[in-house]
């Protein structure tokens, strides 16, 4: 229940080393908690977490890293940092695409493109183009055509 970053900041470090899904409400939990710089490296703990979780679970994650990928208020490495998140989300998601069966694929695939159509939203939205430019490579990996 605690609401100092610095505590907040320090078990999201502990949970995303234990690489286990289980402790993402937590991230949602705290996700509106940390502001400034100290938002950088709680959006890299809950990505670090996100990326092990079910496809539903990524998905929402997605959402929340779009709110601050497409704010304007946001300082452009944390919109960066945001965007970036959403295509690991993808890749690590194109990696359990790969794994499955074929009955699951189409699932994890629909998942897929929700965060490919995030991905396209923000490059659209976004007008620095300095930014702009460092999302050219997204996403990454490119989608397999079905």
């Amino acid at each position: 229940g605690e609401d100092s970053e610095g505590i907040i900041l320090t078990l999201a470090d502990l949970y995303a080393q234990t690489e286990d899904a289980v402790h993402l409400p937590y991230f949602a939990e705290k996700f509106d908690k940390v502001g400034g710089f100290a938002q950088y490296g709680f959006i890299e703990s809950y990505t670090a977490i996100a990326t092990k979780a079910d496809a539903a679970d990524m998905v929402k994650a997605a959402q929340r890293f779009k709110s601050v990928a497409m704010n304007d208020g946001k300082m452009f490495w944390l919109r960066f940092l945001a965007t970036k998140s959403i295509n690991d989300l993808h890749a690590a998601l194109s990696d359990k695409i790969a794994a499955a069966s074929e009955e699951a694929q189409a699932d994890l695939t629909a998942s897929d493109a929700k965060l490919l159509a995030m991905l396209e939203e923000i490059k659209k939205w976004e007008s620095d183009p300095r930014v702009s430019s460092m999302y050219a490579s997204f996403p990454d990996p490119s989608p397999k055509k079905p």
